[in-house]
């Protein structure tokens, strides 16, 4: 049985839409994806687009690197702290992409080297 999979995509960067105008959908898109074998208790996704400075000053509050990366993941351990509602489903986590990093990484790549999925 499959489960409930509720996704909520945030842009807290408008480089995102100057970019990509589809960005929000595109996100949602993707992590739907990656969700699909879901099975079991309800899951909820946030994914928070964003720019470099929010994903530097996440990765070296929490990473311990003082530097931008494309993509951030945090897994929350109580998800009705996120939710409240008597019975909240389990949270998978928040994923926070960087505009930047992600253009970056888009570029293409020599031969045979891995493409990373979602490039914008």
């Amino acid at each position: 049985m499959t489960g409930f999979v509720a996704v909520e995509v945030s842009i807290d960067c408008e480089g995102w839409l100057a970019a990509c105008p589809e960005a929000e959908g595109l996100a949602e898109g993707a992590a739907r994806a990656a969700l699909a074998g879901t099975t079991g208790s309800p899951v909820v996704v946030d994914v928070v687009l964003t720019d470099d400075a929010e994903q530097q000053h996440l990765n070296r509050t929490w990473r311990g690197t003082d530097a931008p990366t494309n993509v951030l993941a945090f897994a929350l351990a109580d998800p009705a702290s996120a939710y409240p509602h008597p019975n909240p489903p389990p949270l998978a986590g928040e994923g926070r992409v960087g505009v930047m990093q992600r253009r970056r990484a888009a570029r293409p790549a020599p031969v045979g080297a891995p493409v990373l999925l979602g490039d914008v």
